[in-house]
């Protein structure tokens, strides 16, 4: 293939909220096991920490979340490219190489970022999730020259946004690496980069309204004491919430890999532009 398939934003985002919001029966009974397994985690957290929660705490529990998170993941990919009956309805039973492909591939094209952020929570200090300004003012200098860092991260996520419709590609079998994204998406970069990056904006502006509105009406239901039952519920939500944001980016992924490489069941990926 010596020119690559043009993308357009307006024809991605259409296709991206049109399958996600087509396909919402088949999202809940994927995102089921996937979120139990993360209200789970966060369950554990919950008791496992006394008071606040510490920083460092939370970040290991995120990292456990990418289990549910690759499977859930893996079985929507499926899901969107493959279809019934070669795509299961069901996530989170079992563990194969296509999870752990996606796990892969996500290390490799988000691991700066990764990297950084774990360095950040390691430094913060134990009863702080979110430092004031005053708070930061009064951190060592050491820690605060990490603040160098955050470039290098927010450079590192829009490469990795890029890259990130390659994740698609171990869902269904196919062997993948991240240079492989690379040439896929010659000129189509900013395409490919913003239609993710877009996706994610409003999954997290959505998440964050939708969040907001199901705590308050959670604690006005069951009150803000309500212990264990007022968390779990609002665990549930919130773990739901973000299986669906996730649901959209990935769609936006699996549109851009089908478009680029030309991607069918039972056929081969085109060859990537020269």
């Amino acid at each position: 293939m010596s020119t690559p398939p043009p993308l357009h934003f307006p024809d991605v985002m259409t296709q991206t909220f049109r399958l996600c919001f087509g396909n919402l029966r088949a999202f809940f009974d994927l995102a089921l096991i996937p979120t139990i397994i993360s209200v789970a985690l966060i369950m554990g957290l919950r008791l496992l920490s006394d008071g606040a929660v510490s920083p460092q705490l939370l970040g290991l529990v995120k990292l456990l979340d990418l289990v549910p998170t690759a499977m859930f993941a893996v079985g929507w990919y499926r899901w969107l490219l493959i279809g019934p009956p070669g795509a299961s309805v069901v996530a989170g039973l079992r563990w194969s190489a296509r999870e752990t492909g996606f796990l892969r591939e996500y290390a490799v094209i988000f691991g700066l970022p990764i990297v950084i952020m774990g360095i950040f929570l390691l430094q913060m200090p134990d009863d702080m999730l979110v430092l004031t300004p005053n708070d930061v003012r009064a951190l060592p200098p050491e820690v605060r020259a990490l603040g160098i860092l955050v470039p290098f991260a927010f450079v590192g996520a829009l490469f990795g946004m890029r890259l990130s419709f390659g994740l698609a590609a171990p869902a269904v079998d196919e062997a993948w690496r991240a240079s492989l994204a690379w040439r896929y998406s010659k000129g189509n970069a900013m395409v490919s980069l913003g239609t993710v990056f877009v996706t994610t904006v409003i999954g997290m502006i959505g998440e964050l309204i939708l969040a907001g509105l199901a705590v308050a009406i959670v604690r006005t239901v069951l009150g803000s004491g309500g212990g264990i039952g007022t968390a779990l519920v609002l665990s549930l939500i919130l773990a739901t919430l973000s299986y669906f944001k996730l649901a959209l980016v990935a769609t936006t992924q699996a549109v851009i890999f089908r478009q680029l490489t030309g991607w069918r069941p039972g056929t081969n990926l085109q060859p990537p532009p020269i």
